[in-house]
């Protein structure tokens, strides 16, 4: 089978494992279409160990077909360097908006933060009970479920990002980059105790994102990583009490549970009670509310440029 053809146009962005590329897609039927390209930085080109990870688990990405998970069009290499394409996506992540919000001194809002994390919990959930071409179970743990792996789309759409590939991340050791810290907030008190972790640890960081989508201020972060981790063990949750959406608080902490045993068991379990949130507050078309936010907080640019 031919492969695509890819032009890159610029890089958009790079980090200690990565960097993120914008390029144009030519495939063998003469089709041209924009892309992202996520491709592995050379001075990790030897090393082994971390490149058959990221191709076996950018492969397993690529099996992943559902509305609220971003696309992997193609694996492969391009000079010799491994790459993961994948969909364009028009919006923002939501780490964005909400520091948009904050510079905006405006919140998201309550039924558009609820709304988001409902569908994100709906792609996770598909994540979670996937199998592969062969029927077996894939058993998949995203591992970094954060508002900057959760892309809101200008047309009310929601997209998790980097599934399959955090956990090559996470055995690349990174540290002084700033990456791992800003994520710290979101990992659940199992992994910092290294207990076996399974899909619960994910359904705690969406816990986290929801409380943080809907409060407008950071849960766990402290002034440092200690601080944080400490945070995470044995603060007080606060309970949010936003009386235009009954039984939040209550789904808040049962997600929130530091003991896994004790936690809600299913994403699907959460986009249910999220939407049974929404229904409550007749909110009939959420994606709407949500295309409205991001149009608001995140002005339209050039096409090429607005990644």
């Amino acid at each position: 089978m031919t492969k695509a053809r890819y032009e890159i146009i610029r890089q958009i962005a790079s980090g200690g494992m990565a960097e993120v590329l914008l390029a144009r897609r030519d495939d063998p039927g003469g089709r041209s279409e924009h892309v992202v390209l996520k491709r592995v930085l050379p001075h990790l080109s030897s090393e082994d160990a971390f490149l058959e990870m990221f191709g076996r688990e950018a492969r397993l990405a690529s099996e992943l077909r559902h509305p609220n998970i971003v696309q992997v069009l193609d694996v492969g290499e391009i000079d010799g360097l491994p790459y993961i394409a994948m969909e364009r996506l028009d919006g923002a992540d939501l780490l964005r908006l909400l520091q948009q919000c904050a510079v905006k001194r405006q919140p998201l809002g309550t039924a558009a933060a609820i709304a988001v994390v409902a569908a994100a919990a709906r792609g996770l959930g598909y994540a979670h009970r996937a199998r592969g071409r062969d029927g077996r179970a894939l058993r998949i743990i995203h591992r970094d479920v954060s508002p900057h792996n959760l892309f809101v789309t200008r047309d009310g759409g929601v997209k998790l990002l980097d599934f399959g590939i955090a956990k090559s991340a996470a055995h690349v050791g990174l540290t002084g980059t700033g990456q791992v810290k800003g994520k710290i907030s979101y990992i659940a008190p199992e992994q910092i105790r290294a207990q076996p972790i399974d899909h619960r640890s994910d359904l705690w960081s969406l816990g986290v994102v929801l409380w943080e989508a809907v409060a407008g201020e950071k849960l766990f972060t402290r002034d440092n990583d200690a601080a944080t981790l400490h945070a995470i063990l044995s603060d007080p949750i606060p309970s949010l009490r936003r009386t235009e959406a009954p039984g939040l608080d209550e789904l808040l902490n049962a997600v929130l549970q530091r003991d896994p045993d004790h936690r809600i068991n299913t994403a699907e379990e959460i986009a249910q009670y999220l939407d049974a949130i929404l229904a409550t507050m007749r909110v009939s078309q959420p994606e709407r509310i949500i295309a409205q936010r991001v149009a608001s907080l995140v002005p339209a640019t050039d096409p090429a440029k607005d990644l």
